[in-house]
């Protein structure tokens, strides 16, 4: 059964949903601009070198793509415009996170219209329903005000972008049109699915996403179309292996591995461990209190089946949630695809890749069309259609001044990473990163206690580092070179190490040592301009 939306009352209802959801979202994430540039925002942005692009040349564009650590170069490109016109300006790149947010929640609302006229349902308010539980959902300040991570939502909306020009090729289709405009009609689907893929690698699963919404929605779910359509199936399976394949390299194996180096557990940890992550990211989805939310979590791996018992529960509410997902196909199917779609967006963050355990972004672009599916079943499970209203409504309201919290605590680098240490009180980066907010603010002593308490869980360069730093401040020239040293011997290479034992040494007045290590720094950096000059003034 396919149905068409249509007539001047579809355009101003879209207009006016669209309106909605943007003033909402203004209000919501007013104090977003405020949050300064957080963690690995660092690296990917404020010492990344490749995305410092001054002119709009060719040149400088070509720049990005020389980096060999870039593997999604249109969210890197989307960095290198906002450096462009504002440089380190915080605000820009968090207007163009919510920008970003907002035209997501737009697409949220008009697939979910189209998707349940799919069904025979007028999805007008269902969907605007929808599109603003996901919009003001506390679990999605990290998607958007941590700066760096547009590569999610970036790839999520461009995800959604590419569903939505499908939805309206298909909708096009069986009108008679020759094949160049057929091909013109899905031209646009390719543009923005590489451009998904090109923000972030979990878009490798659009191909599938799409098949599937083909079958449910286009298709009635035909099990006889479904079984003449296998080899395009197969095929589609293969695309995704490919893309995958280009991005594994030449030792695939080698690259999915070499991630399990910065974390402590093994491949069949992670596995035993994802299905728990799966089931909790639900549980902060529709229960999404701000002293549940951390940007780093302190999940320990699970060892086994029954170790700890949480391990068998969580592979058990994974297969539950598959069965349901068969069982209210035909009566639910917009909740049985909403269902697929949530585990098959998470499927490759929540795999076998050597990543951390755990993070609130990866429900972003799978948690969808799931609050799709629980508004419009909320609006048949009653007769009065005001009632549901006005309960999603005041869930709407209560999720909005949760969010505004939260983004209240990205607000201030030291109560941010406070707020994360009471949560994952045995995490080292926590504790670095926590000591460094508390250095630069100059609370020295009170950043020493937490770098040594990193050092007490796990002994790393940057503890070392930055212990050396403090001491540094506090004028001990012997104690920070000591420091220093100890880094180095962890790791070898380490450019701030190196430029650190050159500017101690030349403090000293020791010249000879001083040349040598900033000549090391400037190796070792990916930007080496600042070790450069100092070695000129040495």
């Amino acid at each position: 059964m396919t149905t068409r939306l249509s007539g001047a009352t579809t355009v101003y209802g879209s207009l006016l949903g669209a309106v909605m959801l943007t003033a909402i979202a203004l209000l919501v994430y007013a104090n977003t601009y405020n949050v300064p540039f957080i963690y690995d925002d660092t690296n990917r942005i404020l010492t990344n070198p490749y995305m410092r692009m001054d002119a709009l040349t060719l040149e400088d564009l070509s720049r990005i793509f020389k980096d060999k650590l870039n593997n999604r170069p249109a969210a890197m490109l989307s960095f290198a415009v906002n450096y462009y016109f504002g440089g380190y300006d915080v605000r820009g790149y968090h207007a163009v996170n919510l920008i970003i947010h907002i035209l997501t929640a737009w697409l949220i609302f008009l697939i979910g219209r189209q998707t349940l006229s799919l069904c025979g349902e007028d999805g007008a308010l269902p969907s605007f329903i929808g599109a603003v539980l996901w919009l003001v959902n506390p679990v999605h300040v990290q998607s958007v005000t941590y700066t760096v991570q547009r590569m999610n939502s970036q790839a999520a909306m461009f995800f959604l972008l590419t569903l939505f020009c499908y939805i309206r090729a298909r909708l096009k289709a069986g009108t008679g049109q020759n094949r160049i405009r057929m091909i013109s009609r899905y031209l646009p689907c390719l543009i923005t699915g590489l451009l998904a893929l090109a923000s972030k690698e979990n878009a490798a699963t659009l191909p599938v996403m799409i098949f599937l919404y083909e079958w449910f929605f286009f298709q009635d779910l035909n099990f006889s179309w479904m079984k003449d359509k296998i080899p395009k199936l197969s095929l589609g399976l293969l695309l995704v292996a490919g893309l995958a394949l280009i991005y594994l390299g030449d030792s695939p194996l080698e690259k999915i591995l070499g991630g399990y180096r910065k974390h402590d557990f093994t491949p069949i940890q992670r596995l035993l461990t994802e299905p728990s992550v799966v089931i909790y990211y639900l549980s902060l989805l529709f229960f999404p209190d701000p002293g549940r939310l951390a940007l780093i979590y302190d999940f320990p791996p699970f060892t086994s089946v029954l170790t700890p018992l949480t391990a068998f529960t969580g592979i058990l509410g994974v297969f539950a949630l598959v069965l349901a997902g068969f069982l209210s196909a035909k009566k639910r199917r917009l909740l049985s695809f909403a269902i697929f779609w949530y585990l098959g967006n998470l499927i490759i963050e929540s795999s076998i890749f050597g990543l951390a355990l755990v993070f609130e972004h990866r429900t972003y672009l799978p948690s969808i069309f799931l609050f799709i599916a629980l508004s419009s079943l909320g609006q048949n499970a009653f007769r009065k259609k005001t009632l549901p209203v006005i309960l999603f409504c005041l869930i709407a309201v209560v999720f909005s001044v949760l969010t505004h919290q939260r983004i209240t605590v990205w607000t201030d680098a030291i109560r941010f990473w406070q707020d994360n240490a009471a949560k994952a009180p045995n995490d080292t980066t926590v504790h670095n990163n926590l000591g460094q907010a508390l250095l630069v603010a100059g609370k020295t002593e009170q950043a020493e206690a937490h770098f040594n308490r990193a050092l007490t869980i796990a002994p790393d360069c940057n503890h070392y580092n930055n212990l050396g730093l403090a001491t540094m401040k506090k004028g001990d020239m012997e104690e920070a070179i000591a420091f220093f040293y100890q880094a180095l011997r962890l790791s070898p290479s380490d450019a701030n190490t190196h430029f650190n034992l050159g500017t101690a040494w030349f403090q000293k007045k020791d010249l000879d040592r001083a040349r040598y290590h900033l000549q090391q720094a400037a190796r070792y950096a990916p930007d080496p301009v600042l070790a450069l000059n100092n070695l000129a003034t040495v």
